[in-house]
């Protein structure tokens, strides 16, 4: 495989192009050398399933005892319970009726998911990326850091770190995009806000 360029020309203020410091083992070298022109980069996504039905369990139960059980305070925390586990069963649906999605960087195009299982991904020419970088500060509380940043036609697509088998397959987007020179147009000194993916509050 091609071996490409590693500078760091889609990463923008001051976040992290590679994701932070690298040893000197070769076979981290090698799982994150990218596949370069010619080839397709594919990195999954993970539908997190079982964080979702654990969700809706625990919360379904406790907030139906809380309305059952306690006084006034305690069926409105109940109620807030049940909504928070109406949400995980709806993600949890969502997980058996889509695909988790995936990024796919290739010659021609880039695929970037909407969400966590939600059917059809946005497609981009390279082109039109304008950015990508890891965002390790800043990140909010429902956000697992670092988080994925692509910036492609005037907006921003984030993807937590617990939405990837591992942090690796977010460095390898990162150099991979690197690597076919996508991003070095224009390098702006404010991000848009970025547009999270449509997922629920229980995703994070």
């Amino acid at each position: 495989m091609p071996e490409g360029r590693r500078s760091g020309g889609v990463a923008a203020r001051g976040a992290e192009p590679g994701g932070g410091a690298r040893g000197d083992d070769p076979k981290d070298a090698d799982a994150d050398r990218p596949v370069g022109p010619g080839g397709t980069l594919e990195i999954g996504l993970e539908h997190m399933r079982m964080r979702h039905a654990g969700w809706m369990a625990v919360c379904l139960v406790l907030g139906a005892v809380f309305v059952w059980k306690l006084g006034t305070v305690g069926q409105g925390i109940g109620v807030v319970l049940i909504a928070i586990g109406g949400l995980a069963g709806y993600a949890f649906a969502r997980t058996l009726m889509f695909p988790a999605g995936a990024v796919v960087v290739a010659d021609d195009r880039i695929e970037l998911p909407r969400g966590l299982c939600r059917g059809e991904p946005a497609r981009f020419s390279l082109a039109e990326v304008q950015h990508a970088y890891l965002l390790r500060r800043s990140v909010p509380w429902t956000r697992a850091a670092p988080v994925l940043v692509i910036e492609a036609a005037g907006r921003a697509f984030s993807y937590p770190r617990d939405w990837f088998v591992t942090e690796a397959d977010q460095r390898k987007i990162v150099r991979e995009l690197d690597a076919r020179g996508a991003g070095r147009a224009s390098r702006p000194d404010q991000a848009p806000a970025a547009e999270a993916p449509a997922a629920a509050a229980a995703d994070s």
